[in-house]
């Protein structure tokens, strides 16, 4: 699937994903298997194939969000989203991976050198507005203590649209996952929105 921006085209996330995890093992499945074992089998058809089933599935709430959330301009932000996902399902502190550590090293993979920490990624990031927010830009929020009023979590978004905006980010209970922005725990903590890719 290709996408036309501004006169460029460029391959969609989803497709891309599509392309790389589209290549699972899907010979494991066994011959002649009986009407009857169908289900018994389906447990272990989907953990052998979950690579592609994730790719896809994020791809596709991504691809179905851009069309209402800011532009793509390049490959840079595809790339970006790319990366981020490959490590989904990572534990906390897992390659060394804090929130701020796992936001700066997707960062680095497209070339983009930003601070280490959430507080400096909040100062020296261009301000966005939610509005205007796109796949690719940063999410910053209070700490667990939303009493105080300092950066404590940073996270990149992976799709929007006029209700919701997605965001993944390094959990300290869940590692590498997606989350909502609708939720009213990242609500009441929600300091920003900052843009590091300028298109």
């Amino acid at each position: 699937m290709v996408v036309k921006f501004r006169g460029l085209k460029i391959h969609t996330l989803h497709s891309r994903l599509l392309i790389r995890y589209g290549k699972t093992n899907l010979e494991s499945r066994p011959k002649n298997i009986r009407l009857e074992d169908q289900y018994a089998f389906l447990p272990n058809l989907i953990m052998k194939n979950l690579p592609f089933i994730c790719a896809f599935l994020f791809s596709s709430l991504c691809y179905n969000s851009f069309s209402e959330c800011s532009y793509l301009e390049s490959q840079t932000r595809v790339n970006l989203l790319e990366y981020a996902h490959s490590k989904l399902g990572l534990k906390y502190g897992e390659q060394g991976y804090d929130c701020s550590a796992y936001v700066r090293d997707c960062y680095r993979h497209i070339g983009i050198r930003i601070p280490r920490d959430s507080k400096s990624q909040l100062i020296a990031g261009k301000a966005v507005s939610r509005k205007n927010v796109a796949p690719g830009d940063l999410v910053i929020f209070k700490g667990s203590n939303k009493n105080k009023s300092g950066a404590g979590h940073t996270a990149i978004i992976v799709s929007c649209d006029k209700e919701h905006i997605s965001f993944i980010h390094a959990s300290v209970s869940k590692g590498i996952c997606i989350d909502n922005l609708k939720t009213t725990y990242y609500q009441e903590r929600l300091l920003g929105f900052r843009q590091y890719i300028l298109d």
